[in-house]
C-alpha cells in the first residue's frame, strides 16, 4: 500500500486529473510568470548528451511553499548531484539528460521500502533559480527553492 504515494509522486499511476496537488503560497501568475520567463537560448544548455549527475543549478531542498519549508512536508524534495530525495520515496540517478532551455530529464530507480522501480522525470528551473516545477504542463508541480539545506529536524546526506 506504501507503494501508491511513489506511484503517484512519479505520474507511472495514469490518473490524470485524481492526481492530488499542493498548492503553492504563491499566486499562480507568480509561479506562472517565473516558469514563463525561461527562453529558448538562457540558462542551462538545451542541448547536449546525457550525463550523470544533477546539474549544480537544480541541487537544493525544495517546497511547496515558504512556510512548509521551516517544516517537515509531504511535498519536499531534496536534489543531490546523484538523487532526488522525496517524502517517502528516493530515486538514484542514471541519467540526466537536457530538455530545453533550464530543463532536464532524470531517469532513474526508484525506492520506496522494498520496491524499486523506474523513474524519469522532467524538471524546469525558472529563470531566476527560484521555482523548479516537477514535469511542467497543466499538471505540473511547482517547488520553491528552500534557503535551509537539510529538511528540518532530519540531517541528510
Amino acid at each position: 500500500m506504501r507503494l501508491l504515494p511513489a506511484l503517484l509522486v512519479f505520474g507511472l499511476a495514469g490518473c490524470g486529473d485524481r492526481t492530488p496537488r499542493v498548492e503553492a503560497e504563491a499566486p499562480r501568475a507568480v509561479l506562472s510568470s517565473a516558469i514563463a520567463d525561461t527562453t529558448p537560448d538562457a540558462g542551462w544548455n538545451a542541448t547536449g548528451p546525457a550525463q550523470a549527475t544533477i546539474p549544480e543549478e537544480f541541487r537544493g531542498r525544495w517546497d511547496a511553499t515558504a512556510e512548509s519549508c521551516r517544516e517537515i512536508s509531504d511535498a519536499q524534495l531534496k536534489v543531490t548531484d546523484r538523487t532526488l530525495i522525496f517524502w517517502e520515496v528516493g530515486v538514484e540517478v542514471r541519467t540526466v539528460t537536457p530538455v530545453g532551455a533550464n530543463a532536464i530529464r532524470v531517469e532513474g530507480t526508484g525506492r520506496e521500502e522494498e520496491a524499486h522501480f523506474d523513474a524519469s522525470n522532467v524538471f524546469q528551473l525558472s529563470a531566476d533559480g527560484s521555482v523548479l516545477t516537477m514535469n511542467p504542463g497543466p499538471n505540473g508541480f511547482a517547488r520553491i527553492r528552500c534557503l535551509t539545506p537539510d529538511f528540518p529536524g532530519v540531517e541528510t546526506r
